[in-house]
């Protein structure tokens, strides 16, 4: 068995914030007109109204640079801060891109369509790609996982992509073996070197492969997919795990990986685990070495109970301050450096309020007290 590559295949960026109602009303302009083109800051887009399901209201879309921008969600009126921007970006446009140049580009995205924009999670799919290796009759017997959703697709003739990520097959040979809800940690196993032809992506893959690729030998691809809600639990429950952005997470994939595979473990025996799967586990890296992280997933907390600590803090960090006279860009600055940060930010977050709404809500309060409290006086 040889590894032709490892690659990160779907990047799912959102943010939160309020929406440029300019921009929506220039979007619904070209759709009104009878054109399908929305063209801003040098970018040409093609516009389709979404129906409710997807939580969208409009899809951006261009395939020559591998983005596709879903906006304005359903449940928000534009006014109001909310998850308005879903960015999903292409296996071909992650592999051409650096890691932060990435970043840069979701993030100017995310300034041309939103007030106060933040980033909130974003969801991973990362991918192994071999040969020398087949799917055993018995995989799904021996893959000892926790979860129990299981699903084997047949053929791949029938194939298309739904969005990026959803491999649908419907008859032939047993090619394709599925684990788990795409709403969580799924677990796919399949062939590479059909679904490239069908998605018309053959050269892409080629060149991806190198010359370790040969033509006349089946391609496996063994892929791992992380919700944006199980990529939350992960941050919530891993010490020294920042994953609300892409560019954060990539500190971390390698361990995500193994996390993922050590959930989904082919066994040789009752004991063993399959030594091939034993190599993928140990020797496969993602942009950065594993970091030795315990990956643990936590639901979010009791928020009522934390809200409180983290408001009764807030309240003494503003006392303090005003007493000892610091200024309020100190202030901002230390709760910034502060280690608890990442708290304040869910605190605020989940009070529908952007960072600039926290600083304009902190100002007021720092200003309050200093006019009435007797520890200014």
């Amino acid at each position: 068995m040889r590894i032709l590559a490892e690659s990160v295949d779907t990047v799912r960026q959102m943010y939160r914030g309020k929406i440029r109602e300019s921009r929506l009303a220039e979007i619904q302009a070209v759709i009104d007109s009878g054109d399908c083109y929305y063209r801003h800051g040098g970018w040409e887009w093609h516009v389709a109204k979404m129906g409710k399901k997807s939580g969208y209201l409009y899809k951006l879309q261009n395939n020559q640079w591998g983005y596709i921008i879903l906006l304005k969600s359903f449940y928000k009126k534009p006014d109001e801060v909310g998850t308005h921007l879903k960015i999903e970006v292409a296996p071909t446009r992650i592999a051409q891109t650096f890691v932060g140049e990435l970043q840069g580009f979701l993030d100017s995205f995310a300034y041309t369509f939103l007030l106060n924009h933040e980033p909130c999670e974003c969801a991973i799919h990362l991918a192994v790609d071999i040969q020398g290796w087949d799917l055993p009759e018995d995989f799904e017997k021996r893959l000892k996982r926790q979860g129990s959703l299981q699903r084997t697709f047949n053929g791949i003739q029938e194939l298309e992509y739904q969005g990026l990520d959803n491999v649908c097959a419907t008859y032939g040979k047993r090619e394709t073996v599925m684990f788990g809800k795409a709403s969580g940690l799924q677990f796919t196993v399949y062939r590479k070197d059909l679904e490239m032809v069908k998605s018309d992506k053959v050269d892409f893959y080629r060149q991806l492969w190198g010359e370790m690729y040969e033509a006349d030998k089946p391609v496996w691809r063994i892929e791992a997919r992380f919700h944006h809600s199980v990529m939350r639990e992960i941050g919530n429950g891993t010490d020294g795990a920042r994953v609300r952005t892409y560019y954060q997470a990539t500190d971390i994939l390698t361990d995500l990986w193994r996390y993922a595979l050590e959930r989904n473990r082919l066994m040789d025996s009752v004991r063993f685990i399959d030594p091939m799967w034993q190599l993928l586990m140990e020797d496969v890296e993602f942009i950065k070495s594993a970091q030795g992280l315990n990956i643990k997933r936590v639901k979010k907390q009791d928020a009522a109970a934390i809200e409180k600590n983290i408001g009764l803090m807030l309240g003494n960090a503003i006392t303090v301050a005003v007493r000892r006279g610091v200024t309020f860009e100190q202030l901002i600055i230390s709760l910034r450096n502060f280690a608890l940060w990442e708290d304040i930010e869910g605190w605020y977050l989940s009070k529908d309020m952007t960072f600039n709404d926290f600083v304009i809500w902190l100002r007021k309060k720092v200003h309050e007290r200093r006019m009435t409290s007797k520890v200014a006086a």
